[in-house]
């Protein structure tokens, strides 16, 4: 990557770690490509492309302008390589994640497909079991398999719930929309205990002091740990093209960014996830820039 005269770029503070290794402290970027689950749902294939279209926007981007980022960890593991079933690669995510949380690093996924999130987090709450996951996404994901050994890209907070044992009441989902979602699952969600804050009640948001300062998210910034998962198509598709499923309304780009910075400012947050951007879409590479962009805001907030 050319580097202009009095330039500092990400690019140059990341360092390549294989997953053997685990280091101490920091930031860790883990790209999964993979989006079988979005296949499985009938979405927009191309999120497996996501992971290296979202690290070619972030490393293209300095190192802030009284360079706060020059001195921290930014470990690199690469892409997981897949395996033959959706459950091997959630086991590997799930071991990975809870390996870096042990040596007290934050991880941050770059996605591949939403199902994923049942891997990561899941290591999260092995790591935490009474700590708190945002999802931020229209969608409330949480649809059974489709069949035995097929998980669709709506399956990881069914699963989580399932199969990880995360508490209803520790979950909280943020900015869903009716037009996306059955009434059989949102009463499961709400059987289990599920918190909500729907997308109509969230336009309010216009700054720290707005939506993100109801009960609701009080409550989740007192637990003793907190996940984000970030669907990128909670985002609207002016912002957002590329992203598995297309959303005509949504957060824009501002409104993501003042979500994203008032999570990163809680000390409790643990790990970051960035899921279902799809280059195949994103001719522009708004989306990935957009994405790349949260990223940094995490980074920067977090020192």
């Amino acid at each position: 990557m050319k580097i202009r005269p009095g330039d500092s770029k990400i690019f140059q503070i990341v360092r390549r770690v294989g997953k053997a290794k685990i280091p101490s402290g920091g930031f860790a970027l883990i790209g999964v490509p993979d989006d079988r689950g979005v296949a499985i749902g009938g979405g927009r294939t191309g999120a497996k492309h996501g992971p290296d279209a979202i690290r070619k926007e972030l490393f293209k981007m300095t190192l802030g302008l009284k360079g706060e980022l020059e001195k921290i960890k930014l470990w690199d593991f690469g892409n997981l390589k897949l395996e033959k079933t959706q459950e091997a690669i959630y086991k590997k995510l799930n071991d990975l994640v809870l390996s870096l949380l042990e040596k007290n690093v934050f991880p941050i996924i770059l996605g591949g497909g939403h199902d994923l999130s049942f891997g990561s987090l899941g290591g999260f709450l092995k790591k935490y079991p009474r700590g708190g996951i945002i999802n931020i996404d229209p969608h409330l994901d949480c649809r059974p398999p489709e069949a035995k050994g097929k998980y669709s890209s709506g399956t990881a907070f069914h699963n989580l719930i399932e199969k990880s044992k995360l508490p209803g009441k520790n979950l909280l989902e943020f900015g869903y929309q009716p037009h996306c979602n059955a009434k059989k699952h949102f009463e499961y969600l709400k059987k289990s205990g599920v918190k909500f804050v729907p997308f109509a009640s969230s336009l309010s948001l216009r700054g720290p002091k707005g939506a993100l300062g109801i009960p609701v998210f009080k409550k989740f910034f007192n637990k003793t740990a907190l996940a984000i998962s970030f669907d990128m198509d909670s985002v609207q598709a002016l912002d957002a093209p590329g992203v598995s499923a297309l959303a005509p309304i949504g957060y824009t780009a501002r409104e993501a960014l003042v979500i994203v910075q008032t999570l990163a400012h809680q000390k409790n947050m643990k790990m970051f996830e960035i899921m279902e951007v799809n280059p195949r879409f994103d001719p522009d590479h708004r989306t990935a820039k957009l994405a790349a962009r949260l990223i940094f805001e995490i980074l920067l907030s977090r020192i």
